[in-house]
């Protein structure tokens, strides 16, 4: 099965104010939980009844998406000083 596959370099860009959030959202990976296919083999309630068996993960989609947020502050207290 193929995998996709996604790089994101991280670094600071020039700040103009204050430091702030980046979100990213990465769409289109298979859940690996129902391996994409939304749901499992659906639950027999009744003599002829059967009830969806949707995925709890993906909830039915089959497909899931990365929501990521980079938050900047400062690495230490210490302040760099001109010598």
């Amino acid at each position: 099965m193929s995998k996709k596959s996604e790089i994101l370099t991280i670094e600071p860009s020039n700040f103009f104010g204050s430091i702030h959030d980046e979100r990213y959202t990465s769409t289109g990976h298979d859940c690996s939980y129902c391996n994409g296919r939304g749901y499992f083999t659906p639950r027999q309630v009744g003599h002829d009844e059967y009830e969806d068996n949707l995925c709890p993960v993906c909830g039915g989609t089959g497909r899931l998406k990365a929501e990521i947020t980079i938050h900047w502050v400062s690495d230490s207290k210490e302040q760099k000083t001109n010598m």
